[in-house]
């Protein structure tokens, strides 16, 4: 009885022993699986990242130059009695709607890069 015993332990500790290889293999397939699809996943998105950041960079500058052209504008003492005045090609009202547009995209580019950094941290 007590071989028997024995014969039965020892097969119970090898099941257990293949149960934990297949397990510790699953583990590194999902493991290579995982590091594969980030891999993919950097190449995809920072080409991307790189874009949207000039695109970024090109559109505060443009913010910059709007705000200036503008500021200009709004110097001259007959912005709003001679709208047939331009400069470089438009109106004050002209430079204002490009300039409220130009900053409401950026807005809206700063919110959403700042939501894709919050899931990022996920």
């Amino acid at each position: 009885v007590c071989v028997s015993n024995m014969l039965e332990l020892q097969r119970r500790i090898a099941d257990q022993i293949g149960m934990e290889a297949n397990l510790l293999l699953e583990a590194q397939s999902l493991s290579n699986t995982i590091t594969e699809h980030d891999q993919d996943l950097k190449r995809k998105l920072l080409p991307l990242l790189h874009n949207r950041i000039n695109q970024s960079k090109k559109s505060i500058s443009d913010c910059e130059t709007v705000k200036e052209m503008a500021t200009d504008w709004w110097e001259q003492p007959a912005q709003y009695t001679t709208p047939w005045i331009k400069h470089h090609g438009k109106a004050l009202l002209q430079w204002l709607d490009e300039w409220r547009l130009t900053t409401n995209l950026l807005q809206k580019q700063v919110n959403h890069q700042t939501i894709s950094e919050k899931y990022q941290k996920f």
